[in-house]
């Protein structure tokens, strides 16, 4: 009985991992275009500044395609501020890791900023 139930429980673990892992191989063949493969420490040392327009277009496409509206409460300086802030602790970051880092933090510490038709 208790061989069936590690055998079991081993299946479902094994299931589990592969039906997980298109899904972690989809996200390291996302094609990121522009300044967002450069690093954060490169972002910061610039002096003409093509992150900042980058990380609002990659802001707002997050927000349309998971129809969110995270960022509503702030403006775009403040969502550039908060990239700055993953950036400073993590400066070997891609620009884009630490601009979806922030995104990721501000939506789930969030509040009022359901998707759409959610109460």
């Amino acid at each position: 009985m208790k061989l069936a139930c590690l055998a079991s429980a081993s299946l479902l673990a094994l299931t589990l991992w592969f039906m997980g892992e298109p899904a972690l191989a989809q996200q390291e063949q996302a094609l990121i275009a522009g300044i967002g493969r450069m690093s954060c420490a490169y972002w910061r040392s610039e002096s003409i500044n093509e992150g900042a327009a980058w990380i609002l277009g990659f802001w707002s496409g997050l927000n349309h395609a998971n129809a969110r509206t995270v960022g509503q409460h702030t403006n775009g300086e403040g969502i550039i501020a908060e990239v700055r802030r993953v950036c400073a602790a993590r400066p070997s970051m891609t620009l884009a890791g630490a601009t979806f880092t922030a995104y990721s933090e501000m939506a789930s510490n969030a509040q009022g900023d359901p998707k759409p038709g959610t109460p």
